[in-house]
């Protein structure tokens, strides 16, 4: 399937001329604000989007094609074909299609319709290039997938609910798609499900990162995605979730796994470095180099490693960074910002799209790389353009700032000027200020204007530069007389400025006029004849009379530049046209319902009230032409400033029949006349621009050339051979225009009457220009440039241009006369055929008269009127013209029907519209009490501004105290937990441990029973007061009695101090006065609803009495009884009641009209209708009129009683067969003379008596209701009267506050100095504050280190010790070797690589208490006699002592340095607090200063007369003044100042008044309290006494206990210090199985040591018993011996002494022998019981606890022993 481009070409606009009498020339400009629109299929063209153009660029011809679009609003988007062999165009408008082309021919072959409503943002096809996506632009962001081959739609689903930057298929799924944009990116699946083929997609999560922009992404073959953010970091996405966030590191990644890198130490290794600095725009994947490519906004271009991207793994619950190593960057240029980049083909080289205006040729691969620029563009919108007035030159002034100079016929730029401020208007200086053309003036949005010269060199000259403004210029606008330059800006003044003379070269101020309301100046113009100015602003057109120079001053020249000058203004009223049938029969047959519908519709239209956007003078009249805004766009219109309608319209490129929405209608943005004033140029915002012939305005010649975002201005060159025009999206369009045929085409189409004309050619459908040359279109002449060449080429063609006379039929002297004698014949015939009309009248009158005498003839001898008609055709012909006349006549009356319309509509605008609740009023019912409303304004736009500024400031602070309460909450906490771990924490500085699985020992139990209670106390003590402390009882009353009992000073005392919640500025002014209307206009709305409410109570009401008036009727006709009838009371509602039914006429009202339109002769204005009062009923409900009620209705109380009747007579048969539902409950009709029966008689008198009843019932409902509702309304009224004092309070209290508001405008300046001064110093308070808690938990963190080093310290000490001991032998020497200093050789330091390779010494200093030792006095070799493993382990000791003073000396250090900083933090806070209390001292001085001027204002207060008491000093009998002021005075004061009063509140002067006795009261009672609180202190010191001896009686009973257990006072606090260093924990592990391991070998010695000495001792034992027994034995023997020798013999006793002496001696000796092995064995069970004691880690394996080995003292003993 293939289109035609003709075939798809939307037909002309509204009177426009044929496209083929103008040709396009050049596009210059790039559109930077679009994405990826760049692309380069090979190494020579390039293509990109330019407004409504697809541009193909050939680099090395330099010229370019162009294929516009086809629907005439713009192209979105474009994109390739993989093969490169199509090409997808999405355009832009009123549902825009997409079409796919052939590529280079650009032949439509498909076109995709209905994929989105305004445009595309982006498209893409697929991998396989069967399939295109497509996303749309606002406002529906649809994602659609096409076969596009087959022209429709697969999927389509809505992408997001914001803007969508880009979509992209997946190059490895085709079922895989992802989009991103505003905050967010999507990943698409195309799932098959049970329906069909389905799009579903997942929002990307960003967890724990930042929301972010994504503008440009890439798909991994593993359907990861690497996309960039708005912060410049890459990321990387699985699924739908951030996998990781890349970090630029110089490290490698690969350090994060060997171990060397601790997870959460890689932040500090690696850092947080971006890829780039600002948004990433480009990501390319390399698949060709396994790299990923990235550019941003930072101007490089970045290479990095595929593999490390893909394989990125990180522990998200540490860190979301991986470090990526750069492989390598490019920078593009300084201030560059990469938008896209894309590929030279096959060359290697890049294209490259700065969003600054630039495009570079970038050669990556040579060495050093190559950068190129190609061409260079304004960065954004162009804001305007100007040509000169005497050559082929133009300017154009850029957003960015930029001023080129355009030598628009060779098509480039001559010379530049860069500027820091962006530019808003350019205007070139005309002929009569700047004979040569070389000036143009420049005007920038801060309110300057530069004149820059077209000088010799290459960069324009600054001539001049003068600031008449403060905001942006927006015109700048010479007279044509050229004494006068206008500037107008967006602050709303007009300023004229003398033009340079030969007297004064500079431009001098004359005056400005302000706009009315400040509204900016939209447009300026000046009168051909220099005598009047004429400029927009907001709703108005406003013309000054500058005729009279000697006008033009300013009102006081020595104050302001301000002028006075006569004024007039215009503003829009429209000529409305509405719809109406011809047929006047048919309008009266209308139905009522058609008429209400057609009257709801007029009153809802609104009047529109266009703004002014541009407008020029036509000629030397007043008339003007101008284009208005929304609501009257579309066209442009020719007004007078004298007349009050419009003069004109004319069309700018919209169909009448077109059903367009009002949004999409082009506004005018700039309407100027050409430098020759030929032609009128308009540019629009939907980026078309019109040429119009100044002769025939109605035709024009339209250009649709750039975007939607709008065009900004156009010019014309001086001989309108080139028009100019320039727009937001940052083009120069060059047209060259042919003024002839243009002015001819205009002129047959207004011969002709030619609407609109079909496209005849393929002239705008594509173009190819000539590059750098000035070659012509085809068809035109050649047009020289201003250059040396340009004008030596066009001297050539002035000579060789002189034509001669080849045709024989031309024109002579006398046949050029002679023609305009022809058309002096043409004038002659009008004449002629104005005589032959008027005998045509003649005639008509002639036949006339013939009717009437024929009428007067009997009947037989009347002709009829066919008879009559001498010609019937002409008869048809004449009916015919006479209900064209007619359809005139009806067109006329319509016109002014639509006036009166439209001017009710304006009034109803000015003065309804603008009301929420109109001014009404409600009156009772039968108590004559009235109520009025409060009419109450709407709530203006500023307003409503201010209240959501207030109601965003209110959420803030809130917000903040919030904030601050939670920080305090959480730093008491803090405190809180601070005190609560320092209060557990045990003496030795680590905290208690609450033990899970181990059951406690005695000795952890009442470890941590210490710490409890030493918490508990230091809680106490915290809770503690000072000695001079104040009740905390007292300090709460002082504060309740500053909070509610208030200060009373006079705020003009001198001593009086502004509270702080009472200090204002503007902004709490302005809020008080926003919030004060609001409260305002809530009041009134509150009372008006009410009201409003009570009048629809009231009309229920009137419509209920009516009702129930009409049925009372009905039964007083029943009952016979009418008269009583009359005099029911039947209220109605006023018209005052209901304003809103001024436009509701009755048939009556409308027929009464009628009628006074007769009398007073068709005259609108003498012809009235007043009607006496319209009822609710007919302004609400003329439904309910038109269809008649129905007589025989009832009312609720007869329904109720029918329907019973009726489920009676359903019941009983008998009943059923009488029962006449229609006659229930209704007298009988009797005949006259007819007799009843006795039933009929009863029943007659029931019915009477029900009748009656319900009659007294209805009245008294009417009665009860009519008091009711007069009670709501005279509550209505009372509450008025309340509200009304109350409204107009605060009504004289917003004027105050406005008077204050005033006044604080001038303190505004210091106020926020002071602000600012003050919340500086209460940042680098905090900062500070936060330094010095820092300081002293680094502080306490090395203070406890210290310890632990220092308890160390004293194990080392306490091991030699056990070494050496005091009494040991070599006590004095070891010491002293082991307190010697000595040289050590500094360990080298393993961070530093151990590079340092020699070793410098240094001597460590010994802090003990012999420092006195010299080191040549000592000498260092081992003791002679001395165990030399002994001294080994001493000297081993030595240098862990050595080792640990230098530790101690480093921690020493590290205290000093923290103690300095702390102190230095602590003198910081010291001078900001001075800085703050002196800030604060001069904030509460200036609020004084306010509040003195404050108090100067004059405050209204309304009193009454019985609240006023004036009174003097009264005096005594003796002449002395009564002090305090008198309850009831009696001596009044004539007058009194102001300074003598004070206005207060009778209930809280009462409340003061009664205070006093209170005060009284509590003194009374304080005193009482007092005496308690002593009588309390007593017995509190007496309880104290008390407790002190308890405590001295447990101290000393703890001592007792603690004497009995250990034998000495034990500090229990120094026994808990005692605990294993953790950090040494490892070391301590190794030495223990190291001497565990040394002492199973002792032990195992010792066990067959105790083995043997065991045997030997029990040899001994043995050996002693056998002799004890022998001795025993010998004993007994002696002493049987000597008894036989004694008494065998009879001989006298011998002397045996010397035998029992010797017996003696030797029990004795056994005696002490078995003693003495009895100590030993006591000495080594002592030993044993040694070892076995806690502490001990030598236990005998199986049996008893052995000895350690013998000291050298005890060895001796043992070997004594033995």
């Amino acid at each position: 399937m293939s289109y035609t481009r003709s075939s798809l070409l939307k037909k002309p606009k509204q009177n426009e001329l044929p496209r083929d009498i103008s040709q396009i020339y050049n596009i210059a400009g790039f559109d930077v604000t679009k994405r990826e629109n760049l692309i380069s299929l090979d190494g020579t063209n390039c293509l990109y989007i330019a407004g409504n153009s697809i541009v193909t660029y050939n680099m090395l011809t330099k010229k370019r094609s162009y294929v516009f679009g086809l629907d005439g609003e713009g192209i979105g988007c474009f994109c390739m074909h993989p093969s490169n062999s199509l090409i997808a165009i999405g355009e832009q408008g009123l549902k825009p299609n997409i079409y796919i082309c052939e590529y280079p021919s650009f032949d439509i072959k498909h076109v995709c319709k209905e994929g989105t409503e305004r445009g595309y943002s982006s498209m893409d096809f697929s991998a396989d290039g069967e399939k295109l996506s497509s996303v749309g632009q606002s406002p529906d962001f649809l994602l659609t997938v096409w076969d596009y081959k087959n022209e429709r739609t697969l999927l389509h689903t809505k992408a997001f609910g914001q803007d969508v930057f880009k979509v992209a298929f997946s190059k490895d799924n085709d079922g895989r798609l992802t989009t991103s944009g505003t905050g967010h990116i999507r990943f698409w699946q195309m799932a098959a499900t049970f329906t069909g083929l389905k799009l579903q997609g997942e929002i990307g999560k960003f967890g724990k990162l930042d929301l972010s922009d994504v503008d440009a992404f890439v798909e991994l073959p593993d359907s990861k995605v690497v996309s960039g953010s708005e912060t410049g970091y890459l990321l990387l996405w699985e699924g739908n979730f951030v996998k990781c966030r890349f970090v630029t590191s110089s490290k490698s990644p690969e350090i994060m796994f060997d171990g060397s890198v601790s997870p959460r130490s890689q932040g500090t290794v690696f850092g947080d470095t971006p890829a780039h600095v600002g948004g990433v725009f480009v990501i390319i994947h390399d698949r060709e180099n396994n790299q990923i490519i990235s550019a941003g906004a930072d101007g490089k271009i970045k290479w990095w490693s595929f593999t490390a991207i893909d394989l990125a793994e990180v522990d998200s619950d540490i860190s979301m960074d991986f470090p990526l190593k750069l492989k390598k960057e490019l920078l593009v240029g300084e201030g560059v910002c990469v938008k896209t980049m894309t590929k030279k083909g096959d060359t290697g080289n890049w294209l490259i799209e700065d969003s600054n205006g630039g495009v570079f040729d970038v050669n990556e691969a040579a060495d050093p790389p190559q950068i190129s620029k190609k061409w260079d563009f304004h960065a954004g919108s162009i804001v305007g353009v100007d040509s000169s007035a005497v050559d082929h030159y133009a300017v154009t002034a850029g957003a960015d700032g930029r001023v080129k100079l355009w030598d628009y016929i060779n098509k480039k730029v001559i010379m530049t000027a860069e500027n820091k401020v962006g530019c808003s208007t350019v205007t070139a200086v005309p002929k009569n200020v700047d004979e040569e053309g070389r000036t143009w003036a420049v005007g920038f949005e801060d309110g300057v204007v530069r004149c820059f010269y077209r000088g010799d060199g290459e960069e324009l000259q600054l001539r001049q530069v003068t600031k008449p403004h403060n905001a942006a210029v927006t015109h700048i606008k010479f007279s044509p007389d050229g004494k006068y330059m206008a500037t107008g800006s967006e602050d709303g003044l007009v300023f004229l400025l003398g033009t340079p003379t030969p007297e004064k070269d500079s431009y001098t101020p004359v005056g400005f006029m302000t706009s009315e309301d400040s509204n900016p100046i939209n447009s300026i113009s000046w009168r051909s004849d220099s005598a009047g100015l004429l400029y927009t602003s907001g709703d108005s057109v406003t013309e000054i009379d500058t005729s009279d120079p000697a006008k033009l001053v300013p009102t006081d020249s020595h104050k302001t530049y301000e002028m006075s000058v006569p004024t007039r203004t215009f503003r829009y009223k429209e000529r409305p046209t509405i719809s109406h049938n011809d047929n006047s029969t048919e309008q009266t047959d209308l139905n009522e319902e058609e008429e209400k519908k057609n009257a709801d519709a007029a009153a809802e239209e609104k009047v529109v009230v266009p703004k002014t956007l541009s407008a020029c003078y036509n000629g030397i009249s007043n008339n003007f032409l101008i284009g208005f805004g929304v609501g009257k766009a579309g066209k442009l219109y020719e007004c007078n400033v004298e007349e009050e309608y419009t003069k004109g319209e004319y069309h700018i490129g919209l169909k009448l029949d077109e059903d367009t929405d009002q949004f999409f209608v082009p506004k005018i943005t700039d309407v100027s006349f050409s430098p020759s004033n030929n032609f009128l140029m308009t540019t629009c915002d939907d980026g078309s621009t019109t040429v119009r012939p100044a002769s025939t305005l109605s035709y024009y010649v339209r250009y649709k050339i750039h975007s939607t975002a709008g065009c900004t201005s156009s010019c014309m060159s001086w001989d309108d051979e080139f028009f100019l025009s320039v727009g937001k999206d940052g083009l120069l369009a060059i047209y060259r225009v042919n003024p002839t045929s243009v002015e001819a085409a205009a002129k047959s189409s207004l011969a002709a009457n030619i609407v609109e004309k079909e496209a005849t050619t393929e002239s705008i459908i594509s173009f190819t220009d000539s590059g750098e040359s000035s070659t012509p279109p085809e068809g035109l002449d050649e047009i020289f440039s201003s250059d040396a060449e340009g004008q030596q080429k066009a001297a050539a063609a002035a000579l060789a241009k002189i034509e001669d006379i080849t045709e024989s039929n031309a024109y002579s002297i006398q046949d050029e006369k002679l023609k305009k004698e022809e058309d002096a014949m043409k004038l002659a015939a009008e004449k002629k055929k104005e005589q032959i009309r008027e005998v045509i009248r003649t005639l008509q009158t002639e036949y006339e008269q013939l009717v009437k005498k024929n009428s007067m003839l009997p009947k037989e001898q009347q002709l009829s009127e066919e008879e009559m008609l001498v010609d019937p055709e002409f008869s048809d012909m004449l009916k015919a013209d006479g209900a064209d006349m007619m359809n005139e006549v009806v067109l006329e009356c319509r016109h002014e029907s639509e006036k009166s319309s439209v001017r009710l509509e304006k009034l109803m605008a000015k003065y309804i519209d603008v009301l929420d609740f109109e001014s009404f009023y409600l009156k009772g019912l039968k108590n004559g009490c009235l109520v009025k409303s409060f009419p109450t304004l709407k709530l203006g736009k500023k307003l409503l501004a201010l209240l959501e500024h207030v109601r965003i400031i209110m959420k803030g602070e809130e917000a903040t105290m919030q904030r601050k309460t939670t920080m305090l909450q959480k730093g008491n906490k803090t405190r809180k937990g601070r005190a609560s771990e320092k209060n557990h924490k045990s003496d030795d500085g680590s905290t208690n441990v609450s033990v899970g699985e181990k059951k406690l020992s005695t000795f952890e139990m009442r470890k941590a029973m210490r710490a409890k209670r030493n918490a508990e106390l230091a809680e106490m003590d915290e809770k503690k007061p000072a000695e001079d402390a104040d009740d905390v009882r007292d300090i709460l009353a002082i504060e309740q009695a500053i909070l509610h009992l208030g200060d009373y000073k006079i705020k003009s005392s001198d001593d009086y101090v502004v509270p702080e919640d009472q200090q204002v500025n503007t902004e709490k002014k302005r809020r008080q006065m926003v919030l004060l209307e609001k409260s305002i206009h809530t009041i009134k709305c509150k009372f008006n609803q009410r009201l409003t409410n009570c009048r629809n109570n009231k009309e229920s009401l009137v419509k209920l009495i009516r009702e129930n008036n009409e049925h009372v009727m009905k039964i007083d006709k029943q009952l016979e009884q009418t008269e009583l009838s009359a005099s029911l009371w039947q209220p109605e509602m006023e018209a005052g009641e209901f304003p809103e039914s001024r436009t509701f006429f009755t048939v009556a009202d409308k027929e009464g009209f009628t009628k006074s339109m007769e009398k007073a002769q068709g005259d609108l204005w003498k012809a009235s209708v007043n009607p006496k009062s319209i009822a609710a009923s007919q302004w609400n409900g003329e439904e309910e009129l038109k269809k008649p009620k129905d007589p025989n209705e009832l009312s609720k109380t007869a329904k109720k009683r029918k329907k019973r009747n009726l489920a009676l007579a359903s019941i009983i048969p008998v009943l059923r067969a009488t029962f006449n539902p229609v006659t229930d409950g209704e007298m009988l009709e009797v005949a006259p003379g007819s007799d009843l029966s006795q039933l009929e008689i009863d029943e007659m008198s029931e019915i009477r008596k029900m009748l009656l009843h319900e009659r007294s019932v209805i009245i008294n409902k009417i009665e009860m209701l009519v008091v009711d509702l007069d009670k709501e309304i005279g509550d209505l009224r009372r509450d008025r009267i309340v509200y009304s004092a109350e409204l107009k309070a605060a009504e004289l209290r917003l004027l105050v506050l406005g008077e204050e508001l005033h006044l604080l405008n001038d303190f505004e300046g210091k106020d926020d100095m002071l602000a600012n001064k003050l919340e500086k110093c209460q940042r680098e308070k905090g900062e500070v504050v936060a330094n010095i808690s820092d300081c002293h938990s680094r502080l306490q963190s090395k203070k406890t280190e210290l310890g632990v080093w220092q308890h160390k310290d004293k194990l080392i000490m306490e091991e030699f010790l056990k070494f050496a001991p005091e009494n040991h032998a070599f006590h004095e020497q070891l010491i002293r070797i082991f307190k010697r200093k000595i040289k050590r050789a500094k360990k080298k330091n393993e961070a530093e690589g151990g590079d340092e390779s020699d070793e410098e010494s240094d001597y460590d200093e010994d802090e003990d208490e012999d420092e006195d030792v010299e080191d040549e006095e000592v000498d260092d070799s081992c003791p002679p006699g001395c165990d030399t493993n002994l001294y080994e382990n001493i000297l081993k000791l030595r240098e862990k002592r050595l080792d640990q003073e230098e530790v101690l000396g480093e921690f020493q250090k590290e205290l000093d340095d923290l103690k300095k900083t702390h102190d230095r933090h602590i003198g910081r806070e010291r001078q900001i607090n001075k800085d703050l209390s002196s800030t604060s001292v001069e904030i509460s001085k200036f609020q004084s200063e306010k509040q003195q001027h404050i108090n100067e204002l004059l405050v209204v207060i309304p009193l009454e007369t019985s609240q006023v008491h004036l009174w003097q000093v009264e005096l005594d009998k003796d002449g002395k003044e009564v002090p305090g002021v008198p309850e009831n005075p009696t001596l009044l004061r004539g007058a009194v100042t102001m300074r003598e009063c004070a206005v207060f509140n009778e209930k809280r002067l009462e409340e003061l008044r009664n205070r006093i006795g209170e005060l009284e009261d509590e003194i009374v009672a304080d005193k009482e309290d007092f005496k308690g609180l002593h009588k309390e202190k007593s017995s509190l010191e007496k309880e104290k006494v008390t407790k002190e001896k308890d405590i001295l009686k447990q101290s000393a009973k703890c001592d007792e206990l603690q004497l009995l257990k250990f034998g000495q006072l034990v500090d229990i606090a120094a026994l808990d210090k005692i605990s294993v260093n953790n950090n040494d924990e490892v070391e301590h592990k190794s030495k223990s199985a190291a001497v565990e391991t040394s002492n199973e070998n002792a032990v195992y010695k010792i066990n067959k040591k105790s083995k043997s000495l065991k045997e030997n001792l029990l040899e001994i034992t043995n050996e002693n018993t056998s002799l004890l027994y022998k001795i025993a034995e010998l004993n007994g023997r002696q002493f049987y011996l000597e008894k036989e020798l004694n008494g065998n013999k009879n001989q006298s006793v011998a002397d045996d002494g010397p035998t029992l002496r010797a017996e003696t001696e030797e029990r004795n000796r056994l005696v002490a022998l078995v003693k003495l092995q009895a100590k030993e064995v006591d000495a080594l069970k002592a030993e044993i019981n040694l070892l076995r004691r806690k502490g001990g880690s030598i236990y005998a394996p199986g049996g008893d606890a052995l000895p350690q080995p013998p000291q050298s003292g005890e060895g001796n003993l043992m070997s004594q022993t033995m």
